[in-house]
């Protein structure tokens, strides 16, 4: 690529007249020489800069390319490249979300995509849920076309099931606040059961849910409804789990 041409798009993108999509579109035609002058290009810049958010611009726009570059090019320096944009994300930038999509991409630049795709088919289901999507965003970024395809549908279907996830968690912590926060206030009782029974429908075996509502109705004298409510989620806890709630269901109603 042209020297000039590739200053030219280096400040542009700096300076928002172009996306860093940009760099993608030429990424993958850039050689070692062409990329080490890109570096020197933005080292230049970045040396007559003076306030710190135009340091942090040329910052990242060396993460963004060395992180690009690694994605779309076959290179053994791939991998270590794509590493050092991590760096770069995570301490000089503190983007957490691109310093992990970097990091993924310097994993499976060290490796075969092809063989981590046949891994993941064997493992993938039993791995941690923020691995799992790392891997899938990495092999959704740096795989064949067929592997890209693939992964790219499995990416967006995983992220939208974390969201759901967190949304019914964050549900659930607003159920329990409100719980807590009606018992301290002397608030309606029967609001306070109706919240715990919600929070207990998603969470069946929360220890302090269960303690709570067992204390609510012993309290409005509805001790017979306690069993039912922790017979209720019992089918849907693994064996340990169900022992537990049993053992709670003892300890909240059994008089000292």
């Amino acid at each position: 690529m042209d020297v000039n041409e590739l200053r030219r798009l280096l400040d542009d993108v700096t300076a928002g007249r172009r996306t860093v999509d940009a760099l993608d579109r030429v990424a993958g035609g850039l050689s070692r020489d062409d990329l080490r002058e890109a570096l020197d290009c933005v080292n230049e810049r970045a040396g007559l800069a003076d306030e710190a958010h135009d340091i942090a611009s040329w910052t990242r726009l060396t993460a963004d390319l060395l992180h690009r570059w690694a994605l779309a090019s076959t290179d053994d320096l791939a991998g270590t490249l794509a590493a050092a944009a991590a760096d770069l994300y995570r301490s000089d930038l503190q983007d957490i979300e691109s310093a992990e999509a970097a990091r993924a991409a310097a994993a499976v630049k060290s490796l075969n995509p092809v063989a981590l795709a046949t891994l993941f088919d064997q493992v993938g289901d039993g791995l941690p849920e923020e691995t799992r999507i790392r891997l899938i965003r990495a092999l959704a970024a740096v795989g064949d076309d067929e592997t890209k395809y693939r992964f790219a549908g499995m990416l967006r279907e995983v992220v939208d099931a974390r969201q759901q996830r967190r949304a019914r968690e964050a549900a659930q912590v607003s159920r329990m606040a409100q719980a807590r926060e009606l018992m301290s206030a002397g608030g309606p009782i029967e609001d306070v059961i109706n919240l715990l029974d919600q929070h207990l429908e998603s969470a069946p075996g929360d220890r302090e849910a269960l303690t709570l509502v067992t204390r609510a109705l012993v309290d409005t004298g509805r001790s017979n409804e306690i069993e039912f409510r922790f017979r209720r989620g019992l089918d849907l806890l693994e064996p340990a789990r169900r022992a537990e709630c049993w053992w709670i269901w003892r300890a909240c109603t059994t008089t000292p």
